[in-house]
């Protein structure tokens, strides 16, 4: 029985976090030997809980979790960046050392360590390499529909401290041991080529739906109500305040349709704006901000959407858009060369539309809302099909057979 070492950043929310349980619990059910590694997170019954995951069934038996940090103090130092990747490379050396695993997997980024002294193999997998955002100048602050000054200079303050001491960049053939890079999507691979000179496989993230929605997928796009639903964390980066300006526009014109937003509330003097928006807007009995839904609540909302909208620019993969599909809602993304959903998702417009400006993506809403019912119907079972290509079943095969590569 192989030795595996999963090591992961912080277990809680989030799709990385899903990512790493189901790669440990793909790896548990093939009878490898699983020493899963964070610094810090969630008991792991609660992780399965929030993330469909079944891994209690493994604990003790060939899966150990371990966290070298108890919560509270986590909490505190991620706050102070700088410490978390202090602790986070200890703890890989640590685990290393101790466990001498035959595998590691690791998330993201290549943290700085003695990589020629490494017998195990290593494998990446990278939803956007950190040292991307160092070595292109990336600030998601700056993507957003309200720039904060102050987060850009934090952010630069930060970068000062951390560019070279644990992030690796350059050539990685230089680091002396061969490290396989695997890509969340095009875009993901596109910026792993610039900074490590390597090209990567592409193995795109998975819908994880909850085993209730099996009972609710009778529910088909042409008896809908004029629904339309936008998912992610309630924050700048988001661009929320575009498609409430579009969904303005479209009021104007269809008085019977109404916007869902829902995400975690990770930034609330944005929360605040965007409702102070709303009612200046007039909007209030039109646009709903639902805040850390559950996942049986989410798939219930996206189950009635005859619309989903991904408003974010720079995105490199974007789930949600591909949970929407699944649900049968037909997507509108931003059309860009750094949006995921766009490239990999909706193919360039095969699979969904694209817009570009609040004009833009108020004509494409008002175009979809106005199809008939068979016309919906037939895109509502288009994109579902195109959906199932991100299921867990293809990310488990695709995974192992990556795995196995001699």
């Amino acid at each position: 029985m192989r030795n595996v070492a999963v090591i992961n950043l912080f277990n809680g929310t989030g799709g990385g976090v899903r990512i790493a349980l189901h790669i440990v619990e793909i790896l548990a059910e093939k009878g490898y030997r699983v020493r899963f590694i964070a610094l810090s997170g969630f008991p792991i019954n609660k992780l399965d809980k929030m993330h469909g995951t079944n891994l209690i069934r493994y604990l003790g038996r060939n899966l150990s979790v371990k966290y070298f940090l108890n919560y509270s103090h986590a909490k505190y130092l991620l706050r102070f960046r700088h410490y978390i990747y202090k602790y986070y490379i200890k703890m890989i050396k640590d685990v290393i050392n101790t466990y001498n695993p035959d595998v590691i997997i690791l998330f993201d980024d290549i943290p700085k360590l003695k990589w020629d002294s490494i017998k195990a193999r290593v494998i990446l997998y990278s939803h956007f390499p950190y040292a991307a955002r160092i070595l292109c100048n990336i600030y998601d602050a700056l993507d957003a529909d309200r720039v904060k000054l102050f987060d850009i200079v934090k952010e630069r303050f930060f970068r000062k401290f951390t560019f070279y001491k644990y992030f690796f960049i350059g050539n990685l053939r230089n680091l002396g041991s061969e490290i396989e890079v695997v890509a969340n999507s095009t875009i993901t691979s596109m910026f792993v080529k610039k900074v490590w000179n390597v090209d990567s496989k592409i193995l795109f993230p998975f819908i994880s739906t909850p085993q209730a929605i099996t009972s609710k997928e009778a529910l088909s796009t042409r008896s809908r109500p004029n629904v339309i639903v936008s998912l992610g964390v309630i924050a700048p980066g988001k661009r929320y305040s575009v498609l409430i300006d579009a969904f303005s526009i479209l009021k104007q014109r269809m008085r019977n349709s109404k916007l869902v937003i829902l995400g975690s509330l990770v930034d609330k003097n944005y929360y605040k704006y965007l409702h102070k928006k709303i009612k200046r807007l007039g909007l209030e009995n039109d646009i709903f901000i639902i805040t850390n839904v559950s996942e049986e609540k989410k798939w219930d909302i996206l189950l009635k959407a005859k619309i989903y909208v991904h408003a974010k620019r720079f995105e490199p993969f974007g789930i949600a858009v591909a949970e929407a599909m699944y649900a049968r809602a037909v997507p509108i993304v931003y059309k860009g060369f750094t949006s995921g959903p766009w490239i990999d998702i909706v193919e360039q417009g095969r699979y969904g539309f694209g817009f570009r400006t609040v004009d833009e993506l108020a004509d494409v809403m008002d175009q979809v809302l106005s199809y008939g019912k068979d016309e919906l119907e037939e895109w509502g079972l288009k994109v579902r099909e195109r959906a199932k290509r991100f299921s867990l079943e293809v990310f488990k095969q695709k995974f192992m057979d990556l795995l196995n590569k001699v």
